[in-house]
């Protein structure tokens, strides 16, 4: 669970622009992420492992996993 740190950060950078809920975080475009101040390549692929984790109800599991499963979460949301 190294990661939920990072995980946690990326969270917070979401709450700064306002994101509070599922359908918030939805709606959530490229171009509001990438206007966030800081903002890098991992965090961008932790915002979108966050929302598809989000859409398939996973979103505690994702959190939870560790980083080899969490190849496994986002996966998932092919067979949906």
């Amino acid at each position: 669970m190294k990661d939920i740190n990072k995980k946690i950060a990326v969270l917070k950078k979401l709450r700064a622009l306002n994101v509070t809920n599922e359908k918030s975080l939805q709606a959530l475009e490229l171009d509001a992420i990438i206007e966030i101040k800081n903002i890098t390549m991992s965090d961008l692929k932790i915002i979108i492992e966050i929302k598809k984790a989000a859409k398939n109800n996973k979103l505690f599991s994702y959190f939870m996993e560790e980083d080899n499963d969490e190849e496994r979460i986002i996966g998932d949301t092919a067979h949906n």
